[in-house]
């Protein structure tokens, strides 16, 4: 999908770049990476349309690296998916979700809740912390930067 950005009117084009730029300066306070280093960008990807948009940014950002962030080696792109396993068709979204991911030209990581523990503030609060936790593995396992979004 992020080569129909390329297709928008340059308006549309701009907010795009506009939107790498931000996730660039955010997921790179130290301004950026020095050639040799690897970077990676994790993100949360539910599939639900505004972890898709991040996804698509950070796309554009790489695909636009030299461009928009002045680098020579753009960054890896991992899309991590937690399957709470709450809903019947959660193996079908996440199915979808590494398709659009490698679509992107990103790489693809899940891991499946083990069961819903309901006995620290709910089913949501505990599969809430188990994403996280599985996001922070995600980090630990590429030695990236983990940053955790506000308010999620």
């Amino acid at each position: 999908m992020p080569e129909v950005i390329e297709k928008l009117p340059k308006r549309l084009r701009e907010k795009w770049d506009s939107l790498a730029r931000t996730v660039f300066r955010t997921s790179f306070p130290k301004g950026t990476p020095q050639p040799g280093q690897d970077s990676v960008l994790i993100v949360g990807y539910s599939g639900g349309p505004d972890s898709t948009a991040l996804l698509f940014a950070c796309a554009h950002l790489r695909d636009n690296w030299v461009r928009l962030a002045g680098g020579e080696c753009a960054p890896r792109i991992i899309a991590a998916h937690f399957n709470h396993g709450l809903r019947d068709a959660s193996g079908e979204e996440e199915i979808r979700c590494k398709i659009i991911a490698v679509d992107t030209g990103g790489e693809f990581v899940s891991e499946k809740m083990a069961a819903a523990n309901s006995s620290a503030g709910g089913v949501e609060t505990a599969a809430r912390i188990e994403r996280i936790a599985f996001l922070k593995r995600t980090a630990s396992r590429i030695a990236a930067h983990f940053g955790k979004p506000e308010g999620d």
